[in-house]
């Protein structure tokens, strides 16, 4: 699958503006659909050295390769190595298990992330000027808190933001 996808990805760049779907369709009997799918497992997964690249392709089926592209990027072998500390294999899941076993991990992820982001970050400063009911007033505590905060579907809202 990854050569294949290395091959279309060649293919691609040679084929003229416009003309890859009627290429796909006549030279390629597989969906277009199908088409990107290697090509992206060839990105995410072409770019190891050999070895692992072989050795990726010999263990997880095209499904399962699939199915990883959902992971964010660079977060592959983290992931296979979390699951094998537990004793999961990757190439040994159906399609469902893994799936599942990605949502977790993403959602292990997003709840890193955002603790991460909501953590407080402080920095010296001479001044900080504070706004309280309208007026302004200055106070001299030598540190300004700025607290971070995440908002569903990365849309930021100046009401969300605290500093």
């Amino acid at each position: 699958v990854i050569e294949i996808g290395k091959r279309l990805i060649l293919a691609k760049e040679l084929v003229q503006y416009g003309d890859w779907q009627a290429w796909l369709e006549d030279n390629f009997n597989l969906s277009l659909r199908t088409a990107r799918q290697f090509m992206q497992i060839a990105e995410r997964f072409g770019e190891k050295s050999d070895s692992q690249e072989r050795q990726t392709s010999a263990v997880l089926n095209q499904s399962q390769m699939v199915e990883m592209l959902s992971l964010p990027e660079g977060e592959e072998e983290k992931f296979i190595e979390e699951l094998a500390a537990v004793g999961r294999v990757v190439a040994e899941m159906s399609v469902k298990m893994l799936r599942a076993e990605i949502q977790k991990y993403k959602a292990k992820l997003a709840v890193e992330q955002a603790s991460v982001s909501t953590k407080k970050v402080e920095k010296p400063v001479s001044s900080v000027k504070t706004v309280d009911s309208g007026s302004d007033t200055s106070s001299d505590t030598g540190v300004a808190e700025v607290s971070l905060t995440v908002v569903e579907n990365s849309k930021t809202d100046s009401s969300t933001r605290a500093c």
